[in-house]
């Protein structure tokens, strides 16, 4: 497990307190590159993680059965994926705000801590979807007799982009706040609507990565494995993180203990944020 135990807390020439730093894109790739080797392991680790979550997915998708019945019950083992996927952001999240971490162990230590809020989160973006989808078609296929139809079609997609907008923040909240799971939905809510430029952007870049990588030049496709999964959601966790931080740490960051627990909507999971 040596590969994926390794640490990046290796001592440094250091950073000033002080030290301004650069604009986000330009810190996003100085990030980027120097865990580049270590957003690899956890790419492989996740990926190898989910793989037979999946399998099911892919004969649908594969076997041309995209709108079937088959492809909407092959999706329900993905909410098994969940646990997973909160150790994954846990990772990503450290990354972030360049703080050490054991890919492994953080990575398992997570999932087992968060597993019944990130199955019940991943149960719910599945059915979501799921029904997103299947209320797609039928709005699709109506609009065919009567143009009056495009309304709601227009109303269906507009809350399917709301509610991709908020899986951005899920896992995120869940693996960094003690928090039920309705709140966690409301505050995801929220920060669909107020970070909407941040959130169409990075749906927007990784849209792009996934079409280049899969579909315009399928010989990349070998990299998903690797580092497509991983570039995503750093590229995900990167951009958002920051208003989480500023809406739901730094208000509180300068709170007494005692005052934090009577006013505070949230009790972080025992670490300095």
């Amino acid at each position: 497990m040596a590969f994926f135990n390794m640490r990046y807390d290796r001592p440094g020439p250091g950073v000033s307190k002080d030290e301004k730093k650069p604009p986000a894109p330009i810190l996003f790739f100085q990030i980027y590159f120097r865990k580049f080797w270590y957003l690899v392991r956890l790419n492989l680790l996740y990926v190898a993680s989910c793989i037979l979550f999946y399998v099911p997915v892919l004969f649908a998708f594969f076997g041309r059965e995209l709108g079937s019945w088959y492809f909407y019950v092959s999706v329900f083992p993905v909410l098994l994926t969940g646990p997973f996927t909160a150790g994954f952001v846990y990772e990503l999240r450290d990354f972030a705000r360049e703080r050490p971490s054991f890919i492994w162990g953080d990575f398992i230590s997570v999932a087992r801590k968060n597993w019944k809020q990130s199955m019940a989160a991943a149960a719910i973006g599945v059915i979501g979807f799921d029904l997103f989808f299947y209320l797609f078609q039928v709005c699709s296929a109506l609009t065919g007799t009567q143009s009056l139809f495009y309304i709601p079609l227009t109303m269906l997609c507009v809350f399917g982009l709301f509610f991709l907008f908020m899986q951005y923040y899920v896992f995120l909240v869940i693996v960094t706040f003690e928090m039920k799971l309705k709140d966690i939905y409301r505050n995801s809510l929220i920060f669909a609507f107020i970070g909407i430029g941040r959130n169409v952007f990075v749906t927007v870049v990784s849209s792009l990565l996934l079409l280049v990588t899969v579909l315009l030049y399928v010989p990349l496709a070998f990299l998903f494995p690797f580092i497509t999964v991983g570039t995503i959601g750093f590229l995900i966790v990167f951009s958002v993180w920051p208003l989480v931080k500023k809406h739901m740490i730094d208000p509180y960051a300068g709170q007494p203990p005692e005052q934090d627990k009577g006013d505070a909507l949230f009790t972080d999971r025992g670490e300095e944020l």
